[in-house]
């Protein structure tokens, strides 16, 4: 399994930073978003699919040309090399659970049908499953879940502003994105005995516990 760190420093937080009335996680919502050709998405996908058969580091850019039926010129036109090529891939997944998770700001956890929000970013997952079965357990990109948490905290940051006075702050937003995330990999590692319906009710009974530590 290949270990992606991100050298930007995702999540990497100090507690007089969460103190402060900007959202440290901002970063996340100014990721290079932007629409790809034809030919871009099958290099994309070429890369993706060599990952579920070997790490990343071992994936070499005539592979990937093969792998993508692309010649290498043009490979080289719309990519340096094989990490801005899953960095880009990255962004764009990102990029939409971001989007549809920004209802969480205005939203309560206090019913179970409050969660149903967070039912457009898990029939996500679930459509793409096997996306995110390569990117979260055949070849772990940690950059990816990195940046995924990020996501996590940024909207939990917005929603729940006590929190922003706890010296626990960090610790507390990392568990729960953590958390949010471990369902995700379980339930993909175990489709027979886990539905999506029993990942909505985890990941409800723990952002629920947490709105109820609010005063």
């Amino acid at each position: 399994h290949t270990n992606i760190q991100s050298p930007c420093g995702w999540g990497f937080v100090f507690c007089g930073i969460m103190r402060c009335m900007n959202n440290p996680y901002s970063a996340i919502k100014e990721l290079p978003a932007r629409s790809f050709n034809e030919t871009e998405s099958a290099i994309q996908k070429g890369l993706i699919l060599l990952m579920k058969e070997k790490p990343f580091l071992n994936i070499s850019v005539k592979e990937t040309c093969e792998e993508a039926g692309v010649a290498r010129s043009t490979f080289y036109y719309y990519f340096r090399n094989t990490d801005e090529v899953l960095e880009s891939f990255e962004n764009m997944i990102i990029g939409t659970i971001t989007r549809k998770n920004d209802l969480i700001m205005n939203r309560e956890f206090r019913r179970a049908e409050d969660l149903l929000f967070y039912k457009d970013t898990m029939e996500f997952v679930f459509k793409n499953r096997e996306t995110f079965t390569i990117l979260l357990i055949d070849n772990p990109d940690l950059r990816f879940q990195e940046k995924w948490k990020d996501a996590i905290k940024y909207h939990l940051w917005e929603r729940l502003p006590f929190l922003r006075s706890l010296d626990r702050c960090p610790l507390i937003l990392e568990i729960t994105a953590a958390a949010v995330i471990a369902a995700y990999i379980y339930a993909l590692k175990n489709p027979a005995s886990v539905s999506e319906e029993d990942v909505l009710e985890i990941i409800a009974r723990v952002l629920r516990a947490l709105d109820k530590q609010q005063p």
